[in-house]
């Protein structure tokens, strides 16, 4: 199949792949997240609920401690810490009441029925407290409301008892999930890393494959071979690249196959003329030859015929020469005759 693609599309299918197993990663890791995000609010909702059942059992104490308090000393700020500790306390149990789960509600019913006739009885103490009927007050504190206050106190570390084991219980959950998720985000960006390097090789084993197919033909080309051929396997841009060479490489041999028969052919036609040259240059030295001969006969005659001539010459030449020795002697004896005369 990637054979068939271009070098542009393969890169392109690449990427794509990687966008995809990216994608698939971030899809599952926000699947994961939104999950912890989930339980992670369930856990605050958690702490909530535990701090408003701790904030009950600390308002049921103080509801007690004031009580106390103003049954001992008569001050009327108790009464005041009173009041702000039970408004306190009844905002606490309607906040808790659309919290809670069905079986926590059932027992916050049961302190709330407590805490409403504890709260008559604390109420008849304060009244009791303020008329100076002291030891009424206390009858009815130690007979009826420190068992009623028992009994909400038992019902409120239930609740908390209860609350807490959840909320340990899901932070432990949560912390599992957390484990879960930082391993789960560990394997797979290290599944996500490989796959990109596993697409990153794959692809580019595919390209580089072409390419060296491409480079040793194209060196035995360049190397003379004029025979080779690339073969045409991709559908790509390296294709066309092959097409080309194998082109080139068909024209070069035929241009080399050419120049070769027209070498062949010149070759032949300076060898007849080689042969040509030869045979003139044969029958010129046998002309030359003869003209030798013939020269050499013609010099040795007219050599002959000046060493004829050079001979008459010369004896002619000792012929003048006596004649004219003769002719100075005769013109002396003639001088001489001559003085003679005109001596006598």
């Amino acid at each position: 199949m990637l054979k068939n693609l271009s070098i542009r599309y393969k890169l392109l299918l690449g990427f794509f792949l990687i966008i995809i197993v990216f994608s698939s990663f971030v899809s599952y890791f926000l699947v994961r997240l939104i999950r912890l995000d989930t339980s992670l609010r369930n856990v605050n909702e958690r702490a909530k609920e535990l701090q408003l059942f701790l904030r009950l059992d600390n308002d049921s104490k103080q509801l007690s401690y004031a009580i106390k308090s103003y049954m001992i000393t008569g001050n009327s700020r108790w009464e005041s810490v009173y009041d702000t500790t039970s408004s306190d306390l009844s905002t606490v149990l309607q906040t808790l009441k659309p919290l809670i789960d069905p079986d926590k509600a059932v027992t916050l019913t049961k302190f709330e029925t407590i805490m409403t006739k504890s709260q008559g009885t604390e109420l008849l103490i304060l009244a009791k407290t303020k008329e100076g009927d002291k030891q009424k007050a206390i009858s009815l504190f130690d007979n009826n409301y420190d068992t009623q206050q028992t009994q909400s106190l038992a019902f409120i570390a239930a609740l908390v008892k209860q609350e807490n084991t959840d909320f340990f219980i899901l932070l432990q959950q949560d912390e599992a999930l957390l484990t879960t998720i930082q391993n789960l985000f560990i394997g797979t960006v290290g599944f996500v890393l490989f796959i990109i390097i596993a697409i990153a090789i794959a692809i580019s084993s595919v390209i580089e494959t072409s390419f060296k197919t491409l480079i040793q033909n194209v060196n035995k080309i360049a190397g003379g071979n004029l025979q080779t051929r690339i073969p045409i396997t991709e559908h790509d841009e390296i294709r066309n690249l092959g097409i080309a060479f194998n082109t080139m490489a068909e024209r070069l041999q035929e241009s080399y196959t050419g120049l070769g028969q027209q070498v062949q052919q010149r070759t032949q036609e300076l060898e007849q003329t080689k042969q040509s040259l030869e045979q003139q240059v044969q029958m010129r030295t046998q002309e030359l030859q003869k003209a030798k001969e013939t020269l050499e006969q013609t010099v040795a005659e007219r050599t002959k015929n000046l060493e004829d001539q050079l001979t008459q010459v010369k004896k002619m030449n000792d012929v003048m020469v006596d004649r004219e020795l003769k002719m100075i002697a005769l013109k002396k004896q003639i001088k001489q005759l001559e003085s003679e005369k005109n001596n006598g």
